[in-house]
């Protein structure tokens, strides 16, 4: 077991190793902020869409509204946190 660390160890010492972790990193967080896109898309459409009015305008359900906008906020959290991850990992993508 010993000498598998020991062969893993040298790998992480390679930079072609290094470079295509950090390739994967990058790769990770693109399909993370096109996900995250496609999520804020779907509930802003939802919103958008005037068959959708009669069900989000009376007072009666007034929840269904604040479920809506708590929705979109957490949507546009992770789309721009996915964003700024993405920044990093593209910077440090082509540093190395």
């Amino acid at each position: 077991m010993a000498d598998y660390f020991n062969v893993i160890e040298e790998a992480r010492k390679d930079p072609a190793v290094f470079r295509a972790a950090r390739f994967n990193h990058f790769t990770l967080s693109f399909e993370i902020f096109v996900g995250n896109y496609a999520d804020l898309k779907r509930v802003l459409e939802y919103h958008d869409d005037p068959r959708n009015s009669n069900d989000l305008a009376p007072l009666r359900n007034r929840y269904q509204v604040e479920k809506l906008y708590r929705d979109v906020r957490h949507y546009l959290h992770n789309y721009v946190a996915s964003a700024l991850s993405l920044v990093d990992h593209t910077r440090n993508l082509h540093k190395s």
